[in-house]
């Protein structure tokens, strides 16, 4: 494909994904705080507050939008994402 559609292609594919894990890290972040302004905790013999496990996945969708947002700017300046970059030598990703 020319080289055009394949740019066009990839920004299509990154910017989606980033779109979408950034809208649920936001809402994601909401859900922690509700749960830490009504003290909500887990059902069961040791309650937990859910506050704790909702922070570390709002993190982890933070960091995972973060970094579809820097595949994004590599690919609108005209770099190659990440998922593209590979090392020849590498003999895991390197082609043999």
């Amino acid at each position: 494909m020319p080289s055009s559609v394949g740019r066009f292609l990839n920004v299509l594919a990154v910017a989606v994904p980033c779109t979408l894990a950034s809208y649920f890290a936001w809402h994601a972040g909401w859900l922690a705080f509700d749960s830490y302004s009504y003290n909500e905790t887990s059902y069961g013999i040791i309650p937990i507050p859910l506050v704790y496990p909702q922070i570390v996945m709002t993190l982890g969708l933070m960091v995972f939008s973060i970094s579809l947002f820097d595949d994004l700017v590599q690919i609108l300046t005209g770099g190659e994402p990440s998922f593209e970059a590979v090392v020849e030598d590498d003999p895991i990703e390197g082609k043999e």
